[in-house]
């Protein structure tokens, strides 16, 4: 049972992440809606500079606070494990429960204060006596249903202009195999490619992770692992000099792409690959797998049947040669 509660601590904190942020920015809203109905703050008249601004950080919120509790929610427990036990491991799954603790009490603060804040200002402003709607309330309010009805194009506009100018890996599956061109700039030789290449057989894992997975899989699974944050610098230095074919840990988790996590006994790769698909690569590793497991079966069992065949009876010494009789006498 506690077992249990631990594995789905990351999903839990995620979710409460979000919301925290959910109900603080709609709070804030609130609050500067408010302000807009009292003749005797500055912004009772509209000005178009704060409005924007107000707007622009409470949709930007909005916005990010329900991604990242409709990730949260997605989350599969599963793509959270990882087999090799370290010191980085148990730091991690304390965060668990630091994180919680946390992030309850700093909830329950934010709101105790807020309440406070909210309770002083109805009770000694003039709102309550005078209460007049302003343009600047019909300003927030309109603005806010119109993003309503747009949003979602306005999103897919946005999500798409940044995966023009990001620059993150591209990969092609090869025989076998994938070939992986990292996002690494030289600014010596801008034209230079770092290409890897990785067969299917080095590998043990492969998986794909959301951003928010990611994320939770990093802090609550790897923890805060220096060395492999050492020894992506030291391959990094290494394989941009030449000295060796590719590095054993890249890390490169990003939003605006797919990440897929490969493990393999010397291998760490957590990278965000510039497309909207990674099924290809998911379905040539499985295949490749699959295939590998059927002839191993096949095999064992062709050596399974050769080892409860009965051995050969022993064939009978050939006969010796008749001695050849003396020649007769004439």
């Amino acid at each position: 049972m506690e077992k249990r509660i631990e594995e789905r601590l990351p999903k839990i904190n995620q979710f409460l992440i979000g919301l925290s942020i959910l109900v603080g920015f709609v709070l804030f809203f609130i609050l500067f809606l408010l302000v807009s109905l009292d003749p005797s703050s500055g912004f009772y008249e509209p000005s178009f500079f704060p409005i924007f601004i107000a707007l622009l950080i409470f949709i930007g919120g909005i916005e990010g606070a329900i991604y990242w509790i409709k990730e949260s929610v997605r989350i599969e427990e599963k793509k959270l494990e990882y087999k090799k036990e370290s010191v980085w491991r148990n730091i991690a799954v304390a965060f668990r429960y630091i994180d919680l603790v946390r992030g309850i009490i700093g909830g329950v603060v934010f709101l105790a204060v807020l309440g406070v804040f909210f309770y002083f200002y109805i009770t000694l402003t003039p709102l309550t006596k005078t209460i007049t709607f302003s343009k600047t309330f019909f300003i927030l309010l309109g603005s806010v249903l119109v993003w309503i009805i747009i949003r979602k194009p306005v999103l897919k506009g946005i999500g798409r202009l940044i995966k023009k100018v990001s620059y993150l890996p591209t990969y092609v599956l090869a025989e076998d195999g994938v070939v992986i061109t990292l996002n690494i700039k030289n600014v010596a030789d801008p034209s230079k490619k770092y290409i890897v290449k990785i067969g299917f057989d080095e590998i043990e894992e492969l998986r794909e992770l959301s951003y928010v997975e990611a994320r939770t899989f990093l802090r609550y699974t790897m923890g805060p692992n220096v060395e492999l944050a050492m020894r992506q610098a030291k391959d990094l230095y290494k394989y941009t000099k030449g000295e060796i074919e590719r590095p054993s840990v890249w890390e490169n988790v990003a939003s605006d792409g797919k990440i897929v996590f490969i493990k393999g006994k010397d291998l760490f790769y957590l990278i965000t690959f510039a497309t909207n698909d990674v099924s290809d690569l998911i379905k040539a590793y499985n295949e490749f797998k699959a295939g590998k497991g059927k002839s191993e079966q096949k095999q064992s069992k062709t050596n399974k049947t050769k080892s409860f065949l009965p051995p050969p009876a022993p064939t009978a010494p050939p006969a010796p040669p008749a001695p050849l009789s003396p020649p007769k006498k004439r």
